[in-house]
This record gives structure tokens, sequence and C-alpha cells, in this order.
């Protein structure tokens, strides 16, 4: 792994190595020691303006939403179906009340909670808990 990374950026020339940009362990490190450990700017609210509009974009290597609810208050979750991983959104950004997974329907709200479960009653015998 990489660990002197000094070398590869010139504080006083402003020259970077290319190896930063396309070096493997270099992105590990990136995505353990700054993706992994601190706040991460997803996005700015004017990407979602109106109630159920909805961004996705990428938290390292994690595929997230930034939704405005029907009420009007974001949020930011996984787009991905907390069944299978499918994702529950494809679109870039848009409006929409809810996100289902292709894999088995599942319905998502713009909040994140599982609203929809095909088969609730008669294969999960209303025991899923959905609230998670």
């Amino acid at each position: 792994m990489v660990t002197d990374l000094k070398t590869m950026v010139g504080t006083k020339t402003g020259l970077l190595d290319r190896r930063i940009f396309v070096n493997k362990d270099i992105y590990q490190q990136e995505l353990e020691k700054v993706f992994g450990r601190c706040w991460l700017w997803i996005g700015h609210e004017s990407r979602v303006p109106n109630n159920n509009d909805f961004f996705a974009n990428y938290m390292g290597e994690d595929p997230i939403l930034l939704t405005r609810d029907s009420k009007g208050k974001m949020h930011t979750f996984r787009n991905m179906c907390r069944h299978r991983g499918n994702r529950i959104c494809r679109a870039d950004n848009s409006n929409a009340p809810s996100f289902i997974c292709t894999y088995h329907g599942w319905t998502f709200a713009t909040d994140g909670k599982l609203v929809g479960v095909p088969g609730y009653k008669e294969a999960y015998f209303e025991e899923l808990d959905r609230l998670q």
C-alpha cells in the first residue's frame, strides 16, 4: 500500500503525480481514511426544490439518494433495497412519490421508509419489521 503520499504532491509547485488518480492502493486508502471517517457533502438543497424531488449521488462507492419527501423534509439514504441490495431508483434525478425495487417489488417512500411489500400477509405473515 502507498504510504508516503507527500512525495506525490508538490506543495510548493502545485504539481500532482498522476498516480494519485489511478493507483488502486491510494484509492482504497481514500475510501477508508476520507469517505469512511468524515461528513460528506451529498448535494445542495436546491437539487430537490419540490416535494418528492430526488437526486442520486454517491458516498464513496455507495449509491445514495437525496430526497425531499411529500411534506417538504429532506432525507438521505442508500439507493438500495434492504431485501437484496438492488437499486430502488435508476434515474439520476426527477420527481416521484416512491421508489420500487425491481427485484421483488418492495416500495420505499421518499423518506426512505419501507411502505409496501408484496405478499406481506401471505409470505411474511405480517411479521416483517418494515420500520428499519
